[in-house]
């Protein structure tokens, strides 16, 4: 999704490297970034984009725009997430990070536009490190994975209280 954003991102992410001491995936999709400033460090991957139920799977956590598809590619995967929305205060992405952090399988949102290096540093530290965090995102995994989700959607439809 196009940002914008006063926050310096290649500044969080090196600050995430050397303080967290995390390596970082960047997924550009369409977000203008110079990933020029990583060039070397074996720390940093930067793709134009990636298939998120491939990827996920193998990550710690998530920092994404709130989108709900990737929201349910993090449930899918059973890893919590930190959102930052790009539409805000219009759009969806702010109610379903908001969602997600009710549930315990997310941190609040924070809006792009309202992102610094500090605040998000922060929140990507108790993203990382927050076990109940990890623990109900697997939770969330599991029943996903145990659900039909066209079935009950027909039956739900449908109105057939009876399935």
């Amino acid at each position: 999704m196009p940002f914008e954003t006063k926050m310096d991102i290649s500044k969080l992410i090196s600050t995430i490297r050397s303080e967290i001491k995390l390596r970082v995936i960047l997924v550009k999709g369409w977000g203008v970034f110079d990933e020029q400033n990583f060039f070397g460090d074996q720390g940093v991957l930067v793709v134009e984009g990636a298939p998120y139920e491939s990827l996920f799977p193998f990550v710690k956590a998530i920092i994404h725009h709130g989108g709900i598809g990737t929201i349910s590619a993090c449930l899918r995967a059973g890893k919590p997430f930190l959102s930052c929305p790009v539409l805000y205060p219009l759009g969806d992405q702010f109610f379903w990070s908001k969602i997600g952090a009710q549930k315990g399988v997310g941190l609040g949102p924070i809006p792009l536009k309202k992102a610094t290096v500090p605040i998000v540093l922060k929140a990507v530290y108790q993203l990382v490190n927050d076990e109940s965090l990890h623990i109900n995102a697997q939770s969330i995994k599991v029943k996903l994975s145990m659900e039909d989700g066209v079935k009950e959607a027909i039956r739900i439809i449908e109105g057939d209280s009876q399935n």
